[in-house]
């Protein structure tokens, strides 16, 4: 019984030693391995090999890695594989491996992002761990195990990277938070007088504003999968009649046309996730308010051009990155302008029977529905400017035709200030609570009266760019053709 018993614990104290033994082994393959690597950087070359965590590259210079080299040392099998994202390349079809180089030569593009990752019993004792220094970001977290590290859709370069091998399950050398960055939406315009700029992404200005330049063209792409379809308003075009879809151009090349506004929505999946938010800087209008999921965004009818845009994705029903009044802004001017023709050419030929009479008008949007009202005034001299019978006439564009205006119709109070001439013209104004017009300040006014905008307010900013609001005879019609 007793032989029993010394053999039962001499068989466990030797199964003990084993399991030692083997932890042992695996603690000595985790000393055995060693990662090495070297990068080619910007106007300095092949650098010398690092190791374990060191730092190859530059920080702080604006260099660019444009070529890698990683190899492991070790009695283990197995290899290390690497692949790199690429200026106008992307990531390479396939994996370098074993002290191999990755990138390019020769040709200055920048390395933007990197995977690695090990295989055989190197796969098995180790996870490899890498962070890199790129472009705007600075020093990254770290990925491990065929990760991404770096960015991709961002045009930023690569500067230094470093790598390190870790026990396998062993802790991160540091932060793993933020190892790679990739826009959700890109987005790139073709500028009068440039020509296409570079991608911008995630709200970022593509175009230019304080130049009076041109978007004659727009790209749009996700970087994620998913749909994105947009499509603009053209000049002497409209709106296109499909839409373009994932980086497919949406207006014109050549032709030197503005773009006026534009639609974006998202499709499939993405749809359900996001809402699409966008603005456009306008003419005269400057930046506008934000419109989303297909709404309209710049302007229709006033043959303004759109000037910069900003997009960017919103996790669904979350809050838009702006205010979002004044996105669009439509006139009718351009329908109107016949039917405005018509009365003042009558008006005209009325007004011409009494050669004592005198006539102008306006275009003045009373109402701030973005298409101008017209104001016709006729006044008729009895003696030397001291005796004034003055009528006035309001016409807007309604259901396609030009309708005289009751007074109760106008919502604010509204003055005109102006003449054809620097120091000459006349004041109206209309209230509309006595329902009735008063004009006053007629003959020569002085400059100090000329200039006193306070005097002049109105439904529309729009109109209010130019003062004073010019009164036109009524034998000139230009401002209508």
């Amino acid at each position: 019984m007793a032989k029993k018993r010394i053999l039962s614990w001499g068989i466990f104290i030797l199964g003990i030693l084993l399991c030692l033994c083997m932890v042992n082994a695996k603690s000595t393959y985790a000393t055995e391995a060693t990662i090495r690597y070297r990068t080619h950087v910007q106007d300095y070359g092949t650098g010398e090999w690092c190791q374990n965590g060191e730092s190859s590259g530059t920080t702080g210079e604006s260099k660019r890695l444009e070529g890698i080299w990683i190899k492991v040392e070790s009695d283990l099998s197995g290899n290390v594989e690497y692949q790199t994202h690429i200026q106008n390349i992307g990531w390479e079809n396939s994996w370098t491996q074993n002290g191999e180089m990755s990138g390019t030569s020769g040709r200055s593009l920048r390395l933007e992002a990197i995977r690695i990752r090990l295989t055989g019993d190197l796969e098995k004792n180790y996870d490899v761990y890498y962070c890199v220094h790129a472009q705007n970001f600075g020093w990254m977290g770290w990925a491990k195990n065929g990760e991404a590290a770096g960015t991709a859709g961002y045009g930023y370069r690569l500067e230094a990277i470093r790598i390190q091998l870790v026990a396998k399950g062993g802790n991160a050398p540091g932060p793993t938070e933020n190892a790679f960055r990739q826009p959700l939406v890109s987005y790139q315009t073709h500028v009068q007088n440039i020509g296409w700029q570079g991608w911008r992404s995630d709200g970022a200005v593509a175009g230019t504003s304080g130049q009076s330049k041109r978007l004659e063209a727009i790209c749009i792409k996700l970087n994620q999968d998913g749909g994105i379809q947009y499509r603009t308003h053209i000049q002497n075009i409209g709106w296109e009649n499909g839409w373009k879809r994932s980086g497919q151009m949406s207006g014109t090349s050549g032709k030197s046309l503005r773009l006026e506004a534009i639609q974006i929505e998202l499709t499939g999946d993405m749809a359900e996730q996001y809402d699409v938010y966008y603005r456009v800087h306008a003419q005269n209008f400057g930046w506008m308010g934000w419109a989303k999921n297909g709404e309209s965004a710049g302007t229709e009818g006033y043959a303004y051009r759109l000037e910069a845009i900003q997009i960017q994705l919103v996790p669904k029903y979350g809050n838009a990155p702006g205010s979002t009044d004044n996105a669009f802004r439509k006139t009718n001017f351009n329908a109107a302008k016949g039917a405005y023709r018509t009365i003042v050419n009558k008006a005209r030929i009325d007004n011409g029977k009494d050669a004592a009479s005198r006539g102008r008008y306006a275009l003045f949007d009373i109402d701030g529905d973005d298409t101008p009202e017209l104001i016709i005034e006729d006044w008729v001299v009895y003696h030397y400017y001291e005796n004034i019978k003055s009528t006035i006439e309001i016409y807007g564009y309604r259901n396609g035709k030009a309708k005289e205006i009751d007074i109760s119709e106008v919502r604010n109070g509204f003055k005109l200030y102006g003449s054809n001439s620097s120091t000459e013209g006349n004041l109206i104004f209309v209230e509309p609570e006595k329902k009735e017009i008063v004009v006053t300040k007629y003959s020569y006014i002085s400059s100090d009266d000329y200039i006193d905008k306070e005097l002049i307010f109105a439904g529309s900013g729009q109109w209010r760019n130019n003062y004073p609001v010019p009164l036109y005879s009524l034998t000139n019609t230009k401002p209508l053709n």
